[in-house]
């Protein structure tokens, strides 16, 4: 499947055997639309959607690999990501739909499809990095020697200060922590 349609991740399961059953996907920019601000572009992402059913729930297990295209958080030029991830969901049946935490989730009894958008979705975002940096030496020189220039500079001594500054020198130079 490589469109990234919303009816595209509707899996209608109850025409499904009980068993194992395994969805790809191939997420790419169009996919990652409804969340500009995680500033993923140029996306190229496999993802697997591997199911094990049963009578009375439902086991999805998701994984993604692939590569995107987001800022340095350093000097805000392209950076290359490599995304992974892994997740797993287990689906039961009950009365109303109602999320009890991130792995459970209940779906309604008389409920013929599930949407794996949303989960897809959080596998790779779940799993991005929390800094994105070039590796070192790899970013902007020219940029970050700017931001180096235009950085606030605090060169204030408050006398308030000074005494518990002396203390502190003094507690070090006498071998006590």
């Amino acid at each position: 499947m490589s469109s990234n349609k919303t009816s595209e991740f509707l899996i209608q399961y109850t025409g499904l055997k009980l068993g194992e059953h395994e969805f790809t996907f191939e997420l790419t920019d169009e996919f990652f639309e409804e969340a500009p601000h995680f500033g993923l572009f140029d996306a190229r992402i496999k993802a697997i959607a591997k199911l094990t059913k049963e009578e009375t729930f439902m086991e999805w297990r998701f994984s993604t690999s692939g590569t995107a295209v987001g800022d340095c958080d350093l000097c805000g030029d392209e950076l290359k990501l490599t995304l992974e991830g892994e997740q797993k969901l287990m689906v039961k049946y009950g009365d109303e739909e109602k999320e009890l935490d991130g792995e459970l989730l209940v779906i309604p009894y008389d409920s013929y499809h599930f949407n794996l958008k949303h989960h897809l979705m959080d596998c790779v975002l779940l799993n991005l990095p929390m800094r994105r940096v070039h590796a070192e030496g790899e970013c902007n020189e020219e940029t970050l020697e700017e931001l180096e220039k235009l950085r606030y500079k605090e060169d204030i001594s408050d006398p308030r200060w000074e005494g518990l500054q002396k203390l502190n020198i003094n507690k070090q130079n006498n071998g006590t922590s």
